[in-house]
């Protein structure tokens, strides 16, 4: 505390001391030496000139963290080249942008940079958001193929029996079966299963969905089952997630066809901890795979 207070009356007293020591300085080195191409009063003009300008700067201080100051930034910044080049770039866009001085574009534009920002300060908080694309599959197998993630627990919402059906789900079914094939990558999976492709009169769901839950079971994925029914009464269990390691969580959300709408990706510890309890809170609601298996014998 003792040492907040003394840094903030030294902000108080540098201006005023720049703008004395600077006059003193002037008037000395004139009476001197003169000073080429200044009168006396441009000299202590200056010394006033500087005083003005350390004030300004020091009040813009007080109001702003010492790593989030406009001056310190760049510097901050400068340590990750490859982001770095990106605000040099946006930083150029946005001085091209005052230029122009139409108050429609300006006002439109604004709007624009807003919306920019807010979706850059999403991202600062650790969440990526892809939306109507399939695009997120390639974070995703960047994920899976990351040395640091050797754990992924999944949970599958198969609303339709076309779910993983279409190209992009076929590729990242083989992904995930190649990588358990290397022993690369430890998967768990749930399945939560439409009571129409699993009906509760059958042991087992119908095709085509039984195939995709059975190649993984072929493969050493440890897999699991539940219908929708059977949580009715814990909506929050409903979903379509993944948990990479400790380091990410990862939710879809389909439509009735199992069409990617949103892919939300959150690196955020406390986010992926609460996904593991809602993890083990559904696994009291399946039954194993093989279980299944074993009760048809």
């Amino acid at each position: 505390m003792q040492s907040t207070n003394k840094q903030s009356q030294i902000s108080r007293w540098l201006p005023y001391a720049v703008s004395i020591g600077s006059a003193v300085l002037a008037v000395a080195t004139y009476q001197l030496a003169g000073l080429a191409g200044l009168t006396l009063y441009d000299a202590i003009l200056l010394s006033l000139v500087l005083g003005v300008l350390t004030w300004r700067e020091s009040s813009l201080r007080s109001h702003w963290p010492a790593s989030d100051h406009p001056l310190d930034l760049p510097f901050s910044i400068a340590r990750d080249e490859d982001i770095f080049e990106q605000y040099q770039g946006i930083a150029r866009a946005l001085k091209s942008i005052s230029q122009i001085p139409d108050p429609v574009f300006h006002e439109a534009a604004l709007q624009q940079i807003v919306a920019v920002k807010s979706s850059l300060q999403r991202v600062a908080a650790g969440t990526l958001a892809f939306e109507g694309t399939e695009s997120w599959r390639i974070i995703y197998e960047a994920l899976l193929r990351s040395r640091h993630v050797f754990f992924y627990r999944s949970v599958a919402w198969a609303k339709s029996d076309q779910y993983w059906q279409d190209e992009p789900g076929k590729q990242s079914t083989q992904l995930n079966l190649q990588l358990v094939d290397e022993q690369s990558l430890n998967i768990e999976r749930i399945v939560i299963l439409n009571d129409a492709i699993w009906p509760v009169d059958q042991r087992l769901p119908n095709q085509p969905i039984l195939s995709w839950i059975d190649v993984h079971h072929r493969h050493g994925i440890w897999i699991k089952l539940v219908r929708e029914s059977s949580i009715a009464n814990e909506p929050d269990l409903l979903g379509d997630f993944g948990i990479y390691g400790s380091h990410a969580f990862g939710e879809q959300i389909l439509n009735e066809k199992c069409r990617t709408i949103r892919f939300d990706l959150q690196f955020n510890l406390d986010v992926v901890e609460e996904a593991e309890k809602r993890w083990k809170r559904l696994g009291i609601f399946a039954t194993a795979y093989r279980d299944l298996l074993d009760s048809r014998r």
